[in-house]
């Protein structure tokens, strides 16, 4: 039985998807023939679903199309990322305080004049410490989002999936996590939604995008946010996925691609970013660290598994790019990309066990 599992990254999804568009091309043969389920966190759940969706024709999008998705529509979706509270303008598309964003035929005189000064980017950067009308305490709005996977998915829904398919979710007010099924494995607890919701739902990370209401059957409400609260790497759940499908009378192959990671410094505390006068650096690296323990104990486990051939692959970030979610500038799009690229080039033994193992 043969599991792909992406993490969560937002546009760092650019790496495994580089990654995938690789293998594909080594192998002759796309994803969804390599690999009898899927399972994927936010921008890897959004890719998962992308893999197995059926589009006109009847075969999905390959992983080099879906490559493309995120180099072209990434800035529509994370306007700004890269841009700092203020900043000086560089070009006219730009104010003082970020991207110059479209404003609508009918703006009244006091959006204009917002426009025209960024201060709409203002509200929207100090965000996640306060209120911001409908977007909560979002840095985004879930509009331009919501149209991207619209464009994407339509109406397809997660049992139309042309292989099985588990994306992770969490529920925000009962604190526990959510996983949307389909493409022959059914969550019924969860429905059977379209694949846009599903995608909403995974990738509605606090502080960036506000979280979805998902009307479950039977009346109840569901505040999703995304599945990184409870697990960036879903990996645990792709084996669960294998184990079941199998019935347990297969091996599983579990294959599980990250986003790209920083380096992080091996002595990082209290002491040294006090009096380091770079300490927002070192506090990315800490955070880093915080939100990587749950990933780093499961892989841990799933390693000492006897019956697992479990492969981890998850590059280093090169060519300067950082490791922000949300940064789509095309400067670090094309770091991204570079970094698969390269991770690609220096690891074809690593890919070709990789298709040995799912071919076996």
């Amino acid at each position: 039985m043969r599991i792909l599992s992406i993490d969560g990254g937002g546009i760092r999804g650019i790496i495994p998807a580089t990654l995938l568009a690789a293998l594909e091309e080594m192998a002759g043969r796309p994803i969804h023939a390599l690999f009898d389920g899927l399972a994927g966190t936010s921008t890897g759940g959004i890719m998962a679903m992308g893999l197995v969706c059926p589009q006109q024709g009847g075969a999905p999008r390959s992983a080099a199309e879906i490559r493309s998705l995120y180099l072209d529509r990434g800035p529509l979706v994370f306007p700004l990322g890269g841009v700092g509270s203020i900043h000086r303008p560089k070009s006219g598309q730009e104010a003082p305080s970020g991207v110059r964003t479209q404003q609508p035929d009918d703006a009244d005189l006091r959006t204009r004049s917002q426009h025209a000064l960024g201060f709409q980017n203002v509200s929207n950067i100090f965000a996640p410490f306060g209120e911001h009308g409908e977007q909560g305490n979002a840095r985004y709005s879930a509009a331009p989002l919501e149209q991207e996977l619209r464009r994407e998915f339509g109406t397809t829904r997660m049992s139309q999936a042309i292989k099985p398919v588990a994306v992770v979710s969490y529920d925000f007010e009962r604190r526990k996590p959510l996983i949307f099924q389909g493409g022959g494995i059914a969550s019924s607890h969860l429905g059977d939604p379209e694949m846009a919701v599903v995608a909403r739902a995974t990738s509605a990370a606090p502080t960036y995008f506000p979280g979805l209401r998902y009307p479950a059957p039977g009346g109840r409400m569901i505040h999703c946010v995304d599945g990184g609260e409870v697990t960036n790497d879903p990996s645990l759940v792709g084996y669960t996925m294998g184990r079941d499908l199998s019935e347990g009378r297969e091996p599983v192959v579990l294959v599980s691609l990250g986003t790209g990671e920083a380096d992080i410094p091996e002595a990082v505390d209290v002491a040294q970013i006090a009096a380091n006068a770079n300490w927002p650096a070192d506090m990315a690296h800490l955070w880093q660290r915080i939100w990587g323990g749950p990933g780093s104990r499961n892989r841990s486990l799933l390693s000492t598994i006897p019956e697992l051939t479990y492969i981890r692959v998850q590059p280093k970030l090169a060519h300067g790019a950082v490791a922000d979610m949300d940064n789509a500038t095309p400067e670090n799009m094309d770091a991204l990309r570079r970094t698969g690229e390269g991770f690609v080039a220096a690891n074809r033994p690593l890919l070709e066990r990789i298709l040995q193992s799912v071919s076996a």
